[in-house]
């Protein structure tokens, strides 16, 4: 969900580098720590100049109390009270820059500096990436795009068989020039970290349902114009090509629609009858017509 290289805010040498690299870390965490060397006597000469400048704007509020000095004396006091503090307060705010912390939890994925070495300001410390939750991103043609919602439910399962659910919290405008494809974004927790950053995996979101009937993929093929179905007997016992849509496949055989729960099917020999054929069905026991999600399916990474 999100990947950050933390950096110094201010220059110095590392004097501290606690974190391993592929440890869990929580928000705020030390991941280096920079020598303070002249800075906190700097913090103690500041202090200093602000407990002098408190005692000269004391004395001089004083003395125009009791009619013996100026106001604007008091007034130029006080501004000296105030620069005084200003310079303590950059002072201590460049000695809580010397901890680089976590931005937020995450895996501190890369350590780019070790004891000893010296960070300019803006050098790199290391690399923290968020992976709970993570972020799923896909493409989806111009069919699959406006069948999918924002906030509508999905999943995403990974080569490794690792599966997780959540929302889709984006869904683009614009077309990828190459492609014609709009990119996909699913939010998902990933609590046990299975999912890393950079696998493939198959998005997979739910736009609604249909009956659809479990067949042996044996029993598919396809007719002269190329299309996708199986072989019916009609009311005369003739086999007749009828085209299906696969809904999923799946290690049993796979989910077909177009056809309703009186239709029958020939499953065994299929190949061996033509269009029109006279045959002789023999009836097999047929589980029942079930619901399964009709689904939109698109390669992402996450």
């Amino acid at each position: 969900a999100r990947s950050v290289v933390v950096r110094a805010e201010t220059p110095g040498v590392v004097s501290a580098a606690p974190v391993t690299e592929g440890a869990v870390v929580r928000s705020g965490q030390l991941l280096c720590a920079l020598d303070a060397e002249a800075r906190n006597a700097r913090v103690a000469e500041a202090r200093a100049v602000v407990r002098a400048r408190e005692a000269d704007f004391k004395a001089a509020s004083d003395l125009a109390a009791k009619g013996f000095g100026a106001e604007i004396r008091v007034t130029q006091a006080q501004a000296a009270l105030d620069g005084a503090r200003a310079q303590l307060a950059q002072a201590q705010i460049e000695i809580g820059r010397l901890d680089v912390r976590a931005p937020f939890a995450g895996v501190f994925e890369r350590r780019d500096a070790e004891m000893g070495d010296y960070l300019q300001t803006g050098g790199a410390c290391g690399q923290v990436v968020e992976l709970n939750p993570i972020l799923i991103v896909a493409q989806a043609s111009e069919i699959e795009v406006e069948k999918l919602r924002v906030g509508a439910f999905a999943s995403a399962r990974a080569l490794t068989g690792e599966t997780v659910e959540g929302r889709i919290r984006f869904i683009g405008r614009t077309s990828d020039p190459a492609t014609r494809t709009f990119r996909v974004e699913l939010e998902a927790p990933n609590p046990r970290l299975a999912l890393r950053a950079g696998q493939t995996a198959q998005l997979r979101a739910v736009v609604g349902t249909a009956d659809a009937f479990l067949l042996p993929s044996a029993a598919l093929g396809l007719d002269s114009a190329g299309r996708v179905g199986v072989k019916i007997v009609d009311e005369d016992d003739r086999a007749r090509f009828a085209p299906v849509t696969i809904s999923e496949e799946t290690g049993e055989g796979v989910w077909v629609r177009g056809f309703d729960a009186q239709t029958r099917v020939i499953v065994t020999g299929s190949q061996f009858v033509g269009d029109g054929q006279k045959v002789k069905p023999v009836p097999e026991p047929v589980r029942p017509a079930a619901p399964v999600p009709v689904a939109v399916k698109s390669n992402g990474a996450g």
